[in-house]
C-alpha cells in the first residue's frame, strides 16, 4: 500500500502543509514559499489554528476542516503533535506525507517506541512516507517541492534524467547542490530519514519506474529492509538504470555514528559491496565521484568494454592517466602499428604507443588535433577516449575554433564516449560540452568516472531451480555438531566429499584407511572443536597403515573419543565457502581462496543467497587470486562449472533453512580438473 501511494507522494494533485508558518523562513514557511515560487498547479492548504491565512492562502485550523481531498501532507511539526497529525492524515486518506520532525528512533526507547506506533499507523493506513527527520523530497516536472532546504533559495532545478535517493536529509541536500553546480540535471530527489515508511530500497524502485530518470544516485548509513532493498535494485536492473551507490558506516567509528544518526545499524560492508555488483550497481566512494559519475554518464554513451585511448599534451599526464586507468580497472592497450605510424605522420614528435603524447606541437594547426583524435577513436580495440589539453584547449583564442573543428567527432563515434580535461571558463567549457564533449578540469576525475562508467555493464539475471532438499533438511535434523555429520547433510545436498568413517581405535582407523584408500586424513570427530589443526588435531597425507595408527592412537591418548578417517583429495586448486547471517542483509555467501591462509588472504568475493551459477561465476572471476584456476605451478585448471553449481545448491539451501543454519564453512574445496568436479574436504556446520 506505501509503495502504491508513492505518486500521490511525488506527484501529489493537492497538498496540505501542517504546522504551516507565515515566515516564509521557518521549516513550516519554507515549503508553502517554495511550492508558490514553483507555481505548484494544485491547491495548497496551510493548516494551523493560529492563523485565518498563511502568505496569503486560507489556513485551517486542522487536516480534518480542510474541504478537498489531500493527497500529500508535509507535517512541520515537534514529534508528539506530529503523531496527532499522521492519525488525522489517516483518517483523511491522504496518500503521502513528508515528516520533518526529530525525536524518533534516533533519541532512545522513547522515541523508538513512537517511531514503532508511527509504522503502525502507516501501515494500516497505508501512507506513503519520507521520515520522520528528513528534507522531503521535490519533483521539478510536477513543480512539487516538499522541503525546507535552503538550496532552493538561488532557483529550482530545471529538471533532467537524474534521480537522488538519501537517507541523510542534510547529505542528500549537499549532493543534489554539488551535483547542480557540477551540472547534473536532476529531476526528483527524496530523502527517508528514519524510514518509517519509504526506504532507500522503495526509493530506488520508484525511480527506477519513472519515464523521466535514467540515473539513480543514492546514499545510505545501513538497510532497513533486506527485500525492499533488493527490489529496487532489481528493478533498476531490469529498467537498465544505473545506480551509483554510496554508503557510509564502513569504519567503527563511522558505524557507531550511523546507529545515532538515522538509527541505522551499519552491517558488514563487504556483503554490501558484493550485493551491489550482484545486482549491477556500483559502489561509490565519495561525493565528488558520485557527481562526476553522474555528469559523464548524462554527457556521454556507455562503453562497450573497458579499453580507453588515452591522448596527452604532457608525458607526464599520459602516465598519471594511465596509473588511474589500471587502479579503476580500465585497460590501455597499445596502438596498433598501422596506427601509431598514422599519428607520426600527423606529428614527428609524437609518443604514439597508448598514452599518446602528441605534444604542444600539435596546436599549431588544430586540424591535425582533430586528426590525432580520430585516429585514436578509429580503433576497434578502444572503447572510450580521454584526452588532457588543460589551459592550452581552454584558451579564448583557440577554444571557439577548435571546439568547432572538434564537433563532428562526437557524432562519427556515438558508441565512444570523448572526455576532454581543459582548464577553462564556463563559457568555453559550455561550448565544449556543446560539441558533444564530457567536460573535466582534473585528469584523474575524469578518468575514474570512465572507470565507474565501465564498471556499469548490468549484471545478466539467472532463474534460480527449485530443488528437493527433503534429504539434506532430514540430514540436518539429525547433525550433531561435528565434521563427520555435516558432511552428511552435504552429501545429501549431492555435493562431492571424501569417503571415510569415524573410528573409536587405531585398528578401526586403519581399517576404514584401507577400505576409503590410503592416502588419507585422519582428524579429531568432535562437535565443540572447530579449527582441529589449531590444537594438533588434523594429520595429514598418512600413506601406510601404521602411519594411521600411530595418528589415531596419538589423538585418542590425547583427546579421548573418536577420530575421522577420510580419503585425501588429490592436489588442487583450495576456495572456502562460506555461508552466514549479515545484520542488515540476512543470509549471504562468501566465496574466496581458501586453505589455512584464507584468513590472512581475504581474498573473498560476498554475495546475497541464494546465489545463482552464474553470479557464482562472476564471483569468481572477481577474486585477485583468480589465476589460481588458470592451472598455477603444477596445479591442474578448475573446474569453475562445477564449483559454480556447487555454489548454488549450497546457497539455495542455506537461504531454505535460515532460520535452522547458523552458519556453513567449507575450507577447502578442492577444484578438480574440468570436468571432474569439486570435493569438500572439511566442513563446519553450526546450527541455530
Amino acid at each position: 500500500m506505501m509503495k502504491a501511494n508513492l505518486p500521490r507522494l511525488m506527484r501529489p494533485r493537492s497538498v496540505a502543509v501542517i504546522g504551516a508558518s507565515e515566515n516564509a523562513a521557518r521549516i513550516g514557511g519554507r515549503p508553502i514559499r517554495y511550492l508558490l515560487d514553483a507555481g505548484f498547479e494544485g491547491p495548497i492548504y496551510p493548516v494551523n489554528p493560529n492563523y485565518q491565512t498563511v502568505q496569503g492562502l486560507t489556513s485551517y485550523a486542522s487536516l480534518r476542516d480542510v474541504p478537498g481531498p489531500v493527497d500529500m501532507a508535509i507535517i512541520a511539526l515537534p514529534a508528539v503533535p506530529a503523531m496527532a497529525a499522521i492519525r488525522d492524515c489517516a483518517a483523511k486518506q491522504v496518500g503521502g506525507a513528508v515528516l520533518f520532525s526529530a525525536d524518533f528512533a534516533e533519541a532512545g526507547a522513547e522515541g523508538r517506541a513512537r517511531q514503532d506506533e508511527l509504522s503502525q499507523i502507516l501501515r494500516e493506513a497505508g501512507i506513503a512516507l519520507l521520515g520522520p527527520n528528513c528534507l522531503g523530497a521535490f519533483n521539478v516536472a510536477h513543480r512539487f517541492y516538499a522541503s525546507f532546504s535552503a538550496i532552493f533559495e538561488s532557483g529550482f532545478p530545471q529538471g533532467g534524467d537524474a534521480g537522488i535517493i538519501s537517507q541523510s536529509g542534510g547529505f542528500g541536500s549537499h549532493l543534489a547542490k554539488i551535483a547542480l553546480q557540477r551540472g547534473v540535471k536532476v529531476g526528483q530527489w527524496l530523502t527517508t530519514g528514519n524510514e518509517a515508511g519509504i526506504d532507500v530500497g522503495m526509493g530506488i524502485e520508484w525511480l527506477a519506474s519513472q519515464p523521466d530518470i535514467r540515473i539513480i544516485m543514492a546514499y545510505a548509513e545501513g538497510v532497513h529492509a533486506r527485500e525492499t532493498l533488493v527490489d529496487g535494485l532489481e528493478a533498476a536492473r531490469r529498467a537498465g538504470k544505473p545506480v551509483l551507490f554510496m554508503k557510509s558506516g564502513t569504519s567503527a567509528v563511522g558505524a557507531a555514528a550511523a546507529q545515532t544518526h538515522t538509527a541505522a545499524m551499519s552491517g558488514s560492508d563487504a556483503v554490501f559491496s558484493g550485493m551491489l555488483e550482484q545486482y549491477g550497481a556500483v559502489r561509490i566512494p565519495h561525493t565528488e565521484a558520485m557527481v562526476d559519475a553522474a555528469y559523464l554518464l548524462q554527457r556521454a554513451p556507455r562503453p562497450r568494454g573497458n579499453r580507453v585511448g588515452l591522448i596527452s599534451i604532457s608525458g607526464a599526464v599520459g602516465v598519471q592517466m594511465a596509473d588511474t586507468a589500471a587502479q579503476c580497472g580500465l585497460e590501455v592497450p597499445p596502438l596498433p602499428d598501422a596506427a601509431q605510424a598514422a599519428l607520426k605522420a600527423i606529428n614527428p614528435y609524437a609518443a604514439t604507443r597508448n598514452p599518446v603524447d602528441v605534444t604542444a606541437q600539435a596546436f599549431n594547426n588544430l586540424d591535425l588535433v582533430r586528426d590525432n583524435l580520430d585516429v585514436v577513436l578509429r580503433q576497434e580495440g578502444l572503447d572510450a577516449l580521454v584526452a588532457f589539453f588543460t589551459v592550452t584547449a581552454g584558451s579564448k583564442s583557440i577554444a571557439p575554433k577548435l571546439s568547432q573543428i572538434l564537433s563532428p567527432l562526437p557524432r562519427q563515434y556515438p558508441d565512444k564516449p570523448m572526455v576532454l580535461c581543459i582548464v577553462a571558463d564556463p563559457e568555453t567549457v559550455a561550448r565544449y560540452e556543446a560539441a558533444g564533449f564530457a567536460v573535466f578540469e582534473d585528469q584523474y576525475r575524469a578518468v575514474s568516472a570512465l572507470g565507474v562508467m565501465a564498471r556499469l555493464r548490468p549484471a545478466p539475471a539467472s532463474a534460480l531451480p527449485m530443488p528437493d532438499f527433503a534429504a539434506a533438511a532430514a540430514a540436518l535434523r539429525r547433525h550433531d555438531g561435528t565434521e563427520f555429520s555435516g558432511k552428511a547433510v552435504l552429501a545429501a545436498l549431492g555435493i562431492n566429499v571424501p569417503k571415510g568413517g569415524v573410528a573409536s581405535d587405531s585398528g578401526r582407523a586403519v581399517g576404514i584407511a584401507l577400505e576409503a584408500g590410503l592416502p588419507v586424513a585422519v582428524k579429531i570427530h568432535s562437535a565443540t572443536i572447530l579449527h582441529k589443526s589449531d590444537v594438533g588435531g588434523v594429520a595429514l597425507n598418512l600413506a601406510t597403515p601404521d602411519a594411521v595408527a600411530a595418528a589415531a592412537s596419538g589423538m585418542l591418548d590425547r583427546f579421548g573419543g573418536a577420530v575421522l578417517v577420510e580419503k585425501m583429495a588429490p592436489k588442487a586448486a583450495e576456495v572456502i565457502l562460506g555461508f552466514q547471517h549479515d545484520a542488515e542483509l540476512g543470509p549471504i555467501a562468501m566465496i574466496g581462496i581458501g586453505g589455512v591462509q584464507a584468513e590472512i588472504y581475504q581474498d573473498v568475493a560476498c554475495r546475497l543467497a541464494p546465489v545463482s551459477a552464474a553470479e557464482a561465476l562472476r564471483a569468481l572471476h572477481s577474486l585477485r587470486g583468480r589465476r589460481i584456476f588458470e592451472g598455477f605451478r603444477g596445479l591442474p585448471a578448475a573446474d569453475l562449472p562445477a564449483l559454480a553449481t556447487m555454489i548454488e545448491r549450497l546457497s539455495l539451501f542455506f537461504a531454505a533453512h535460515a532460520a535452522e543454519i547458523d552458519s556453513l564453512e567449507i575450507n577447502p574445496v578442492r577444484v578438480l580438473a574440468p570436468g571432474q568436479g569439486a570435493i569438500a574436504c572439511d566442513a563446519v556446520l553450526l546450527r541455530r
